[in-house]
């Protein structure tokens, strides 16, 4: 193999972990937003909402960021607004 090949090789190699770098972290994105939307509706923990969400992938065989962005994806199509989910949130208070 030539040295340009394997440099190309290289380069291929480290193209594709920044493509898996850029997915996990949109993925941990979208799975904390679904935890904090169920955290605020639902009065629940950090640990709890994440169980939820775990527990609901498993039950439904639904990967557990596509659970998270259908939850955030139906938060949004409804227009919810922060003070839906928790009345200290209102518009007048929130930051």
């Amino acid at each position: 193999m030539s040295r340009h090949e394997e440099s190309r090789r290289e380069l291929d190699d480290v193209r594709r972990k920044v493509d898996d770098l850029h997915s996990a972290l949109e993925t941990r994105h979208t799975i904390g937003l679904a935890q904090g939307l169920l955290m605020a509706r639902y009065d629940l923990t950090t640990e709890q909402a994440f169980e939820y969400l775990r527990r609901s992938s498993q039950d439904g065989n639904v990967k557990l960021w596509r659970l998270a962005d259908r939850v955030v994806g139906d938060w949004h199509a409804v227009g919810c607004r922060m003070d839906d989910f928790h009345p200290a949130l209102d518009d007048g208070e929130s930051a």
